[in-house]
C-alpha cells in the first residue's frame, strides 16, 4: 500500500504486513499505522441531512427549469406578437420563425426584424439552455 493511503475496511485485518514483516491479529492503533480504517455507517442524522440537502437541490433545480419553460412560453408568445401571427404554446419547428423573419424583411420593417431575430436567438438559447440542464428531451415537457 502507498504511504499515506488509507483503506477503509469494514473490520480489522486478521494480518497486516509491515516494513517490519508481518503482524498477526494486530491492534486497532497497528491498523491505523499501517493505512486501514474503520468504515463507520452514517447515522440517522446524516443521513437525514443528506436527503435533505438532495431535496434542496431537486427542488431547486424544478424552479430553474420550470423558469426556463416559463421563458420560453413568453418568448414564443412576444415572437407570435411581433410577427403578428396567433399565439402558440410552442414552435413545432423553425418553419414559423423563419418565415415571420422572411415576411418581415420582404417589408423592410427593420424594427420588426431586429426584434423577430432578437427573440428567435432568445428562443435558441432557452432551448439550448433547458437540453443541458432538463435533458435532450426537454422539448416534449414544454
Amino acid at each position: 500500500m502507498e504511504r499515506g493511503a488509507v483503506m477503509i475496511v469494514r473490520e480489522w485485518p486478521k494480518t497486516i504486513e509491515t516494513a517490519d514483516g508481518i503482524i498477526c491479529n494486530p491492534t486497532p492503533g497497528q491498523c491505523r499505522q499501517a493505512g486501514y480504517e474503520l468504515f463507520v455507517p452514517p447515522t440517522a442524522e446524516e443521513i437525514a441531512e443528506q436527503e435533505r440537502i438532495i431535496a434542496e437541490q431537486l427542488q431547486a433545480h424544478t424552479a430553474e427549469v420550470e423558469a426556463l419553460r416559463t421563458d420560453y412560453r413568453n418568448a414564443v408568445a412576444q415572437f407570435c406578437t411581433v410577427a403578428g401571427i396567433p399565439i402558440v404554446a410552442k414552435f413545432e419547428d423553425t418553419t414559423a420563425i423563419r418565415t415571420a423573419i422572411e415576411t418581415a424583411n420582404a417589408g423592410g420593417n427593420v424594427q420588426q426584424i431586429l426584434g423577430l431575430t432578437q427573440l428567435a436567438l432568445t428562443l435558441q438559447n432557452v432551448i439550448t439552455e433547458l437540453r443541458r440542464k432538463d435533458g435532450d428531451d426537454a422539448w416534449s415537457r414544454i
